[in-house]
């Protein structure tokens, strides 16, 4: 017990000997280079006391390009030293340790580093090797690397002795010179970041925390038809006023640090009545300590591009109704069919409470539903008999056909879908994806009953047609099966008024 106690006081006698080593930094001052020089070496020098004699070498570097500038080493080797300038500029591997680490760290000989700073530095480290990174206002200056630590409470030294010199560095001439250069490359980011946002040919808003408009650039008058005047101070929803622009929306993604983008915006312009589509991009803009400073928001008329987007799919609507007529010509039944299940599926589609635009694609869904059949034999669709399995599969091939034609629009993409899963079934046993339940897009659920209960009361090639009653008796029997159960209740709800 006596002798453990006599080891645990010469720990207490070390450590505190250490701890004045450090200290005895403080009363230094740099003047000039050649106090730099000299700080360092004693740098270097009180390093390797305080972790028991290990090798020391400190680089300074230009915190732009990591360009070293100043070597220092604690052993007095010209040949160690002379290897050590040779060094013109840190790895990457180096500089990535540097620049995440905010406070002294152990490189153990198990991580990736450690190789890299053994071979680097060309002092043959045999075991973990302390970084201590040089950091003024999170700016890296330099580092001083220790070999092979073993000394107990490293911590708190090199923490103590990496305070110890950002303090010098702080109080002298020095700081002034990396202030001053610091702050120009602010002021010259600032003056580049100014140009560009002038130059911008897209509007561009600053937006303070608040969501009051702070700065603008000359492109945002041209596209909001406001001036400088009415924007400064503005909040968004005063912008886009009776636009239905939702600022707790935005603010909730921008706190989240999530992307707001809209593709297509309908804004109304406040003075003159146009309407037009804008295109809304908006992120955050983050101090150094990552906490929300101010919002970017970028602004693009997108009133041509969207209108000769319209027009295009309008045209190319045409053309698909042009390729359905010519089916009704190879396929009679066909063109029957699909008349009467656009007229079921909008009144069921309403009925649901879908939006206009679901309501739009489910109308044009159902008008060319059918259209892939144009890639089946005309022999195979008015066959009289039944279909052999060879023949079965090329009609079941229709929907793919059909969605593939309209896969390539953007715009028309919810319409595809429909088409290509309006044989699915409710259960699963559908074709051609084997979707079911609420998988199946509700415009295929929508069409499919129509299509099947239209096709059950219409004379096939194959067949006569046969009853409402028992087209009805099949959709309820297969309610849950084939079809979604509250589909085919509205459905049937809609065909016995009717009756009545």
């Amino acid at each position: 017990m006596k002798n453990l106690r006599i080891s645990e006081d010469k720990q207490i006698i070390d450590l505190s000997h250490k701890i004045d080593l450090v200290d005895k930094l403080k009363k230094f001052q740099i003047k000039d280079n050649y106090d730099l020089n000299l700080f360092f070496e004693e740098v270097a020098c009180t390093t390797s006391k305080i972790f028991d004699e290990s090798l020391v070498i400190i680089n300074l570097f230009d915190p732009e390009n990591f360009k070293i500038y100043f070597h220092a080493t604690s052993r007095k080797s010209i040949d160690l030293l002379r290897e050590i300038q040779k060094i013109k500029k840190l790895p990457k591997a180096i500089i990535n340790l540097i620049e995440e680490s905010d406070y002294p760290c152990i490189v153990s000989e198990d991580q990736k580093q450690f190789n890299t700073l053994n071979k680097f530095f060309t002092y043959n480290a045999k075991s973990n090797t302390l970084v201590i990174p040089i950091k003024l206002k999170s700016l890296p200056l330099g580092v001083i690397l220790v070999s092979e630590i073993k000394q107990l409470y490293w911590d708190f030294l090199a923490n103590s002795l990496c305070s110890n010199i950002i303090t010098i560095i702080k109080s002298s001439r020095l700081f002034e010179k990396i202030e001053f250069k610091l702050n120009f490359l602010k002021s010259f980011e600032s003056k580049i970041a100014s140009d560009i946002i002038s130059s911008a040919p897209i509007g561009i808003l600053i937006l303070n925390k608040e969501l009051n408009v702070i700065r603008v650039n000359p492109e945002i008058f041209k596209i909001t038809r406001l001036n400088e005047k009415f924007l400064i101070g503005s909040t968004l929803s005063e912008i886009f006023l009776g636009n239905s622009f939702s600022q707790i929306k935005f603010l909730k993604r921008i706190i989240e640090d999530k992307p707001f983008v809209i593709d297509e915006f309908p804004y109304k312009t406040i003075e003159t009545n146009e309407n037009l589509i804008l295109s809304m991009k908006m992120s955050s803009i983050k101090n150094a300590n990552g906490e929300l400073e101010n919002i970017i928001m970028l602004i693009e008329d997108v009133t041509e591009k969207h209108n000769l987007q319209v027009q295009l799919n309008e045209n190319m609507v045409s053309t698909i109704k042009m390729l359905g007529y010519l089916l009704e010509a190879k396929d009679k039944y066909t063109g029957d069919h699909s008349k009467n299940i656009v007229n079921s599926s909008l009144i069921v589609a309403k009925m649901i409470g879908l939006s206009s635009q679901e309501i739009r694609d489910i109308e044009l869904a159902a008008s060319i539903h059918d259209i892939g059949k144009i890639g089946v034999k005309g022999t195979v669709l008015n066959k009289p008999g039944k279909l052999t399995e060879e023949e079965f599969e090329e009609v079941r091939q229709h929907s793919i056909i059909g969605a593939n034609a309209l896969s390539g629009n953007k715009e028309l993409q919810n319409v595809a879908k429909i088409i290509r899963h309006h044989h699915e079934h409710y259960d699963g046993t559908g074709y051609p994806d084997g979707l079911g339940g609420e998988d199946i897009p509700v415009g295929s659920r929508i069409v499919f009953i129509a299509d099947t209960y239209d096709a059950i009361i219409s004379d096939r090639p194959y067949r006569k047609a046969r009853s409402i009653q028992e087209a009805q008796d099949i959709l309820i029997s297969g309610k849950g099966k084939e079809f979604d159960p509250v589909v085919v209740d509205i459905f049937l709800k809609i065909i016995r008024s009717k009756e009545h």
